[in-house]
């Protein structure tokens, strides 16, 4: 609320102000996610609804969610809660920013497990795709870290974890797809 009123009376730093309050509002998801007594892990899916639902409202905009059938319940350890969490955040905020009406954000939960006799397996992976229609310009190396500073993702890259965690970020057709994978230790399926 202080951060609000404050970009309201200075409209010449809201925009900073406004990024600022929207990264403690996704601090402020995970804790409210996170059991109070135990202080349990943070389930993933979850974490992407609430921070969908945040966005959804600031930005007045709907985001489409799509979860593949295969979706499991999977918890972010917890010291990986928070810095993921933004990152979602981050992600969301920038696809909001550039999304038009017929290119909308879209956010894809897919999983790629072994589902031998339907058991969990270290190796399984959660993959998060977070796209909308993008300004990128082709460069002559089209690379990732090319993309990574057009799109201001240098937040995302600090953030990721060291281990068992990447990101991949591709265009198709005009839209900016980032894709996060995540898998032990960073997740664990249930």
């Amino acid at each position: 609320g202080i951060l609000s009123n404050f970009a309201q009376a200075h409209p010449d730093q809201a925009k900073p102000l406004n990024e600022a309050n929207l990264q403690l509002q996704a601090v402020a998801v995970i804790h409210g996610l996170q059991d109070e007594k135990a202080k349990g892990p943070v389930e993933l899916g979850g974490l992407i609804q609430a921070v969908k639902a945040n966005n959804e409202g600031i930005w007045q905009t709907k985001i489409e969610l799509e979860v593949s059938k295969n979706w499991r319940k999977v918890n972010i350890k917890n010291n990986e809660s928070v810095p993921i969490a933004l990152i979602i955040n981050e992600l969301i905020t920038n696809a909001t920013k550039y999304q038009t009406e017929e290119n909308s954000v879209q956010i894809k939960l897919d999983l790629e497990y072994s589902g031998i006799d339907n058991q969990v397996n270290k190796n399984d992976k959660v993959i998060v795709a977070i796209s909308n229609r993008g300004e990128f310009t082709d460069q002559p190396e089209n690379s990732l870290s090319a993309m990574s500073a057009q799109f201001g993702l240098g937040l995302v890259d600090s953030l990721m974890p060291k281990n068992g965690a990447s990101k991949d970020c591709i265009t198709v057709n005009g839209r900016v797809c980032v894709t996060l994978s995540f898998w032990y230790p960073v997740v664990t399926l249930m």
